[in-house]
C-alpha cells in the first residue's frame, strides 16, 4: 500500500497507537494528498492512518480529522471502534 503526504506526522511517541493483540499501528498526518479523479488534482486534509495486520497482508484506514499538529492526536481502541481525539475534537469510529 503507497500514500504520499508532504506535510508532518509525529515524531512523538505518545502519540501513536500501537496494539500488539489486535495488529494494530496508528499515527496521524498532516496534509496527506489523493489522486482525485474528478478534476485530475489531489485533495488534501489531515487524517489519523490506521494499518492492521493479518494473515493475509495488510489493510490501511484513514480517517479525517481537525487536527493542526499531529504530535497532540491520540487514539485508542476499545472492542471494534477507534477512538481519536484531538485538541479539536473526537473522532469514533468502527474498524472493519
Amino acid at each position: 500500500y503507497k500514500f504520499k503526504f508532504d506535510g508532518t506526522y509525529s515524531t512523538d511517541y505518545k502519540s501513536y497507537l500501537v496494539n500488539r493483540e489486535e495488529n494494530l499501528f496508528g499515527f496521524g498526518v498532516n496534509y496527506l494528498h489523493e489522486k482525485n479523479e474528478e478534476n485530475n488534482g489531489y485533495n488534501s486534509y489531515n487524517c489519523y492512518v490506521l494499518i492492521s495486520f493479518d494473515d493475509e497482508g495488510m489493510s490501511v484506514q484513514k480517517f479525517k480529522i481537525d487536527a493542526l499538529q499531529a504530535e497532540y492526536v491520540r487514539a485508542a481502541y476499545i472492542d471494534g471502534y477507534i477512538y481519536i481525539t484531538t485538541p479539536l475534537e473526537i473522532v469514533v469510529e468502527k474498524i472493519n
